[in-house]
Formats: C-alpha cells, sequence, structure tokens
C-alpha cells in the first residue's frame, strides 16, 4: 500500500513538472487509488481469517 501511495506523489510531481498532463495523471492516480482500496480490502480480510487447523484425521491417535 505505501508503494501505491508513494507513487501517487511521484506522478503528481510528474504532472508539476510538465513531464505529463493533467489528464493523464489524474487517471492514474485513480488507478492507484484503486489499486490502494484493493490492497486494503485484502489485508483486512486477511486480519479476520482463523489461524490454519490440522486436519481431524491428524489429532487421532495411532490405532495399534
Amino acid at each position: 500500500m505505501g508503494s501505491a501511495n508513494e507513487m501517487e506523489v511521484h506522478l503528481k510531481i510528474a504532472k508539476e513538472l510538465e513531464y505529463i498532463t493533467a489528464a493523464a495523471c489524474g487517471s492514474l492516480v485513480d488507478s492507484y487509488n484503486i489499486v490502494g482500496k484493493q490492497l486494503f480490502r485484502l489485508i483486512e480480510h486477511w486480519r479476520t481469517l482463523d489461524a490454519p487447523q490440522p486436519p481431524a484425521s491428524s489429532l487421532q491417535e495411532p490405532q495399534p
């Protein structure tokens, strides 16, 4: 997420230095905003997952 935010800053700097047009900058910033939101949702989803449980068959005692 940090890299997506950093890229937005670089794009805005490029626009101010007139390396890219305002329209191109806006389009790319919008795309990076979408990526940032997707990453945020993915991270939040990972935090809500339960720890993996061992399979039920591995919990049983071996039969002689």
